[in-house]
């Protein structure tokens, strides 16, 4: 009987530790987190950050993605993190906010589905109020 509640805590001990290993131990960085489709809280437009350092903006998923970032509907341009600083340089061809740099500060809430978005700097007054107001993950309920 002692042999077994040995063993039994032995199984026990190993599972535990086999089971507190699996992961990686590193969290997803910003830069990770970001890449993927977005709403904006305030008037719901769809915002698709690709890995290639390139978005688009549109009022669906489809006008504001696709083979060619340049086709988004509403902008498009570049982007990248430093830290929690996110920076997004507008296509100087884009339909808004062309060739304007906005700088936010951003944290990422309810693990990585919400992101809040405190604009640092941004002269366009539709994306630092939209962009500004925060971002969810898309869904496919969003469309």
């Amino acid at each position: 009987m002692r042999n077994s509640f040995c063993v039994g805590v032995a199984l026990l001990l190993l599972a535990a530790l086999t089971v507190g290993g699996c992961g990686s131990g590193e969290a997803d960085s910003p830069s990770e987190l970001l890449v993927g489709t977005w709403v904006t809280d305030l008037w719901s437009a769809i915002e698709v950050f690709n890995e290639d350092g390139t978005y688009g903006v549109g009022h669906t998923v489809d006008l504001a993605s696709g083979d060619d970032v340049s086709q988004a509907e509403l902008g498009f341009g570049t982007w990248s993190i430093d830290g929690n600083i996110l920076t997004r340089s507008g296509d100087p061809e884009a339909p808004y906010c062309a060739g304007i740099v906005g700088t936010y500060e951003i944290e990422f809430l309810d693990d990585g589905d919400r992101v809040a978005v405190t604009v640092v700097s941004d002269d366009c007054p539709t994306q630092r109020r939209d962009f500004g107001s925060g971002l969810s993950r898309y869904t496919e309920s969003d469309s």
